[in-house]
C-alpha cells in the first residue's frame, strides 16, 4: 500500500509538472516583433485562409493582444460563397475595423450559376465601401456580380477609382455584364497585373478598359483583334498570355503591334503573331496545332531561348516533315525546346535537330544553341484503325549519345505513355545519367507542358490544348 501510495504521489507530481511546462516555453519569452513577423507569414500568400487570424487569435490572450495590434493581419478577406455559402457578416466587419488604413486584399467567390443571394450581395455593398484601399482583388461569378459591382462603386466611389490596387484578376461565368462594368478599372494608376478570363466558352467575350500603358503582366480571353486594340498601348509589358476565342477575324487592315519590353509570351492561337514585334522575347508557349503563321514570327524574334510548340499532322501538308524543318530552322537562338510530334516522326525530327557527322557539312544543325528538349511523343491511332508503331529506341539512344559526346544536349525529358524502354535502353541511359546527363522519362502522370510551363502561362490550366 504504502508503493501504491508513492506512485500516485509520483503521477500527481508528474502531471503538476506538465501543467507547468508551458510557462518556460521559449514562445513566452519570444518577443512580440519577432512573433508578429511569424504571424504575418502565416498569411496570403504563404498559407491564404481566412480562418488563419482567427486561429492565431484563439491560442492566448498574449497573441490575441499581438493580432489585434497588427492591421496588416486583417487586412486579407475571403469571402468565397463556393467553400463556405454562410460566411459571416460579423467577421467581414471586423476585419474592415481591425485592419485600420492598411490596404486590403480582396478575394470574392460565387457560386458559377446565375443566383447571386442576398447575403453576398450585401457583403460585395460593405467591401465596394472600402474599394478606395484595395490593393490586390480576385473576383469570381456571373455577371450579375459585376453589374451590382459597378452600380455599387459608382454610388460610393469618387472620381479617383482605385488608388491603390496593384493586382486584378477577374473571372466572368457568364456573358451578360452591365455596360457601366467594362470601364470600371480604367482608373487604377497603381495597376501592374490584370488578368480576365471568362467562363464557360461559349459565351461572347467581355471587353474591359484597363490602363494597359502601366501594365507588366496580362492575361484575357478575347478574339485575336480585341487583343490586338488592347496591347497598343501595351508598350511596358513584360508577360502576356492570350486565349484567343476563335469568334471574328482580324482586319485586313490591322497593323503591327510593337512590344518592346515583352519577354514571356503564351498563346493557345496564332493568326495574329504576324501583327506582333517582340523583340526582346524569350519565351514562347503556344498551342496552336497549326504552325503557318509561327514561321515568320519566329524569324523576327532575335533572342528567343524557350519555344513550347505542340506540332501534329494533322491539317498540315501531306509533306510533314518539311514543315517540322521549317519551324525549327526558324528559331536558332533557343536553348530549350518542348514539342509534340506523333511518334512515326521521332526520327525524323532527330535527323534534323542532330544531324550525322557525315552530313552536317551540307545539312547545318538548326538549333546550334539547344541544349534541352522536352518531347511529348503522340501514338494516335490512324484513321483506318492501324495502331501506330512503337518509338525506335535505337534511334533514341544513338541520338542522345551523339548528342552528348559532342557536348550539345544536356538534358532530355520524355514523355510517352505506354512507353517501355528495354533492359539495353535502360543500361545506357544509366550510364548518361552517371556522365552528367539529366534523362527523365515520365509516364502519363505527368505532362510536357506541365513540366515547362509555370503556372502563370498555362492558359488557364487547359492541359487538354496538347496531351489528347
Amino acid at each position: 500500500m504504502a508503493l501504491d501510495t508513492l506512485l500516485e504521489e509520483r503521477n500527481a507530481l508528474d502531471l503538476e509538472v506538465r501543467k507547468h511546462e508551458g510557462a518556460l516555453s521559449p514562445l513566452r519569452r519570444m518577443p512580440p516583433e519577432l512573433l508578429s513577423l511569424i504571424f504575418q507569414n502565416a498569411l496570403f500568400p504563404h498559407y491564404p485562409s481566412a480562418d488563419t487570424p482567427w486561429i492565431i487569435s484563439a491560442v492566448c490572450s498574449r497573441w490575441r493582444n499581438i493580432t489585434l495590434s497588427l492591421p496588416s493581419l486583417w487586412s486579407t478577406i475571403v469571402l468565397d460563397f463556393r467553400d463556405d455559402p454562410k460566411p459571416i457578416m460579423g467577421r467581414l466587419r471586423a476585419h474592415l475595423v481591425r485592419a485600420g488604413d492598411s490596404p486590403l486584399r480582396i478575394t470574392f467567390a460565387t457560386c458559377e450559376e446565375d443566383c447571386f443571394a442576398d447575403t453576398e450581395r450585401d457583403m460585395l455593398e460593405i467591401l465596394a465601401v472600402y474599394s478606395d484601399r484595395w490593393e490586390t482583388v480576385t473576383m469570381s461569378g456571373s455577371g450579375e456580380v459585376y453589374s451590382d459591382l459597378a452600380y455599387f462603386i459608382a454610388d460610393g466611389n469618387s472620381a479617383d477609382g482605385f488608388p491603390l490596387l496593384r493586382e486584378l484578376e477577374i473571372i466572368i461565368h457568364s456573358d451578360i455584364v452591365d455596360d457601366g462594368f467594362q470601364d470600371l478599372f480604367a482608373r487604377c494608376p497603381s495597376l501592374r497585373f490584370a488578368i480576365v478570363k471568362q467562363d464557360p466558352y461559349p459565351y461572347p467575350p467581355v471587353t474591359l478598359e484597363l490602363p494597359f500603358s502601366q501594365l507588366l503582366r496580362f492575361s484575357g480571353s478575347n478574339t485575336w483583334a480585341s487583343h490586338l486594340h488592347s496591347l497598343y498601348s501595351a508598350s511596358n509589358l513584360v508577360d502576356c498570355v492570350l486565349y484567343c476565342r476563335e469568334l471574328g477575324s482580324i482586319p485586313s487592315s490591322q497593323s503591327t503591334v510593337t512590344l518592346p519590353s515583352l519577354l514571356r509570351l503564351s498563346v493557345s492561337r496564332t493568326e495574329g503573331l504576324e501583327f506582333l514585334d517582340t523583340p526582346a522575347l524569350q519565351e514562347l508557349y503556344g498551342c496552336d496545332k497549326h504552325t503557318p503563321h509561327l514561321y515568320s514570327f519566329l524569324k523576327r524574334v532575335g533572342k528567343l531561348q524557350k519555344l513550347v510548340a505542340p506540332w501534329s499532322r494533322r491539317g498540315g501538308s501531306r509533306s510533314p516533315t518539311p514543315e517540322l524543318a521549317r519551324l525549327l530552322y526558324a528559331a536558332p537562338t533557343i536553348t530549350t525546346l518542348g514539342i509534340y510530334v506523333p511518334v512515326d516522326l521521332v526520327a525524323d525530327l532527330f535527323s534534323i535537330l542532330a544531324p550525322t557527322a557525315q552530313n552536317e557539312t551540307t545539312v547545318p544543325e538548326p538549333v546550334p544553341t539547344l541544349s534541352a528538349i522536352s518531347l511529348r511523343v503522340l501514338r494516335d491511332v490512324s484513321d483506318d484503325g492501324v495502331p501506330p508503331p512503337e518509338l525506335d529506341q535505337g534511334v533514341l539512344m544513338e541520338t542522345l549519345e551523339s548528342q552528348w559526346q559532342r557536348g550539345s544536349w544536356r538534358s532530355v525529358k520524355l514523355f510517352c505513355p505506354e512507353f517501355e524502354p528495354s533492359a539495353r535502353t535502360l543500361d545506357r541511359m544509366a550510364l548518361l545519367r552517371a556522365e552528367g546527363m539529366q534523362v527523365i522519362v515520365f509516364d502519363a502522370g505527368r505532362t510536357l507542358y506541365h513540366d515547362l510551363v509555370s503556372p502563370d502561362f498555362r492558359l488557364f490550366e487547359d492541359y487538354s490544348l496538347f496531351d489528347y
